[in-house]
């Protein structure tokens, strides 16, 4: 058997995991409503609570934040099984964490169109490295709290964690090869929040707590 077959399927089952449109599946159960309809149209955690509730919207971080998690836990028991996948070590928990955020963020489900990757994102910096995690989580706290802005938070929390894990990288705590996920991770979420930087320049941006406000419909 190839070596890379193996590798191959944990790569794709970790972008069709992630691609699982969970915002929208809870925002339809949750009030019968296209989440995509409401608010930013945007399926993540910050407009499920805003057009939502609270609730739903904590359901969705929960979710979207496994599919960070899941695919580098999933590889880790796997190799403690089977032993390290040979020309992978490091690399492939790497490869199956951005597998999984273009997932959430293109998803095949949704026509690859998608959500932006905050919490997905960060579910691998958990997975990854707990440090680049708190890191990020705190100066995204420290952004959230006196502004109110998610997508503030989101942007300057995954910048901030991406830094971390290069620079964890780069001193020897981490394999070198996990710097790459800080870099390529961090900017497929900034450029997924180019439209709310640009609200945030023009001082259009929805708060957080703010209502959300009716769509045109999704075809």
């Amino acid at each position: 058997m190839s070596p890379f077959i193996l590798p191959s399927v944990l790569i794709l089952s970790s972008y069709l995991f992630g691609a699982i449109p969970t915002g929208l599946a809870v925002a339809k159960y949750a009030k019968g409503v296209d989440i995509r309809n409401y608010g930013s149209g945007n399926t993540g955690m910050a407009n499920v609570t805003r057009s939502v509730g609270v609730l739903p919207g904590m359901l969705v971080l929960i979710l979207d934040t496994s599919k960070g998690v899941l695919p580098i836990v999933s590889i880790r028991i796997l190799e403690a099984k089977l032993g390290p996948i040979h020309g992978f070590q490091g690399s492939l928990e790497v490869l199956c964490g951005i597998a999984s955020l273009l997932g959430h963020n293109w998803s095949v489900y949704f026509k690859f169109t998608g959500g932006k990757g905050a919490a997905t994102g960060m579910g691998t910096l958990v997975a990854l490295s707990p440090l680049s995690f708190f890191v990020a989580a705190s100066v995204a706290l420290l952004a959230l709290v006196p502004f109110r802005y998610m997508s503030l938070a989101s942007i300057t929390g995954s910048i901030a964690g991406g830094l971390a894990l290069v620079i964890l990288s780069v001193v020897g705590s981490h394999p070198n090869v996990w710097g790459f996920y800080g870099v390529i991770g961090a900017s497929l979420i900034v450029f997924q929040h180019r439209g709310n930087i640009e609200r945030l320049w023009n001082g259009t941006e929805t708060k957080l707590g703010q209502p959300g406000i009716r769509r045109p419909p999704v075809d």
